[in-house]
């Protein structure tokens, strides 16, 4: 095997596609693909296995990943160590895999405070949910993972952020203002058509967790939709599909700005946002720097 086989192999996975990574390397597809062959041949093991959303490294595309890329970096490490002092960033991106809701409202603060101390950094952020990104931390497939659940301890640190509460949205109606202060959600939800997030969803977790304590299972519920994304969930609430249990960080522009109405849940139906990693995986200089920066960031 050679560094071209390993660079292309980490970069395949760190994308899932072999198209981006011939223009990442300057290369054909068919040179990619000839190049992955050849390692496969030589390792006697099949690394990766088409899908629907790309190709995904296999049982044994895990098991050498980390080995990997710890490879191509130590090497990209002697090029740098042998330059006239520079001290960039490592040309492999940080890859960060990030649950919906700090996706979409915290990793951008996040990026932009390490951007400002530290420029020329790269990235490649995969949005998933909750689950995904501890399989991800679990499996060295990212360095960072941002997750509002947390899952079992093993070789993981979840270190909490910040406080994210659930609220109940409704549209913003007749019907719904008549019910602000009258009765608790609990005591009327049921009988209203409910939106859930979709499975794997830490919100989901939470919001089920919550419905438990106040003696409401699943099929108490009124579910007419399971969506992934908390936008559509929130314009769908909007439109009258539904009412819907979210994040207070995705739903509070709405609430302040009159489009939806908000319920706060009793009972302390409140989770944390977590940086997660795997004390088991050497981190590079970049995570430090990173995680570095997220606590500076949050204990402020």
């Amino acid at each position: 095997m050679n560094l071209n086989q390993l660079e292309a192999f980490v970069r395949i996975t760190n994308n899932k596609s072999f198209s981006q990574t011939a223009r990442e390397m300057y290369l054909t597809q068919p040179t990619v693909s000839a190049s992955i062959h050849t390692l496969e041949k030589e390792l006697q093991a099949k690394l990766f296995v088409r899908t629907t959303k790309g190709v995904e490294l296999t049982e044994d595309g895990r098991k050498i990943y980390l080995y990997a890329r710890q490879i191509i970096e130590n090497a990209q490490a002697i090029y740098r160590a042998m330059d006239s002092g520079d001290d960039s960033e490592p040309a492999q991106p940080l890859l960060i895999a990030a649950s919906t809701i700090p996706a979409q409202y915290l990793l951008p603060k996040i990026l932009g405070a390490y951007c400002r101390h530290h420029h020329g950094a790269q990235f490649q952020v995969r949005e998933t949910d909750s689950f995904g990104v501890i399989r991800e931390i679990e499996e060295h497939t990212a360095d960072i993972g941002f997750t509002g659940t947390t899952g079992e301890q093993g070789t993981l640190e979840y270190i909490p952020l910040c406080s994210d509460s659930l609220i109940l949205i409704t549209p913003n109606n007749d019907h719904f203002r008549a019910l602000q202060g009258a009765e608790p959600p609990q005591k009327w939800l049921c009988r209203e058509p409910m939106i859930l997030r979709e499975s794997g969803s830490g919100t989901r977790k939470e919001a089920l967790r919550w419905l438990k304590s106040n003696n409401i299972l699943p099929e108490d519920l009124n579910v007419v939709a399971n969506i992934g994304n908390p936008g559509t969930i929130i314009q769908s609430v909007k439109s009258g599909v539904g009412i819907s249990i979210v994040s207070r960080l995705a739903a509070e522009e709405e609430i302040e700005s009159g489009g939806l109405l908000g319920f706060p849940l009793d009972g302390g139906a409140t989770r944390s946002i977590y940086l997660v990693r795997n004390a088991k995986q050497p981190e590079s200089r970049a995570a430090r720097r990173f995680i570095r920066v997220v606590s500076e960031l949050f204990n402020e």
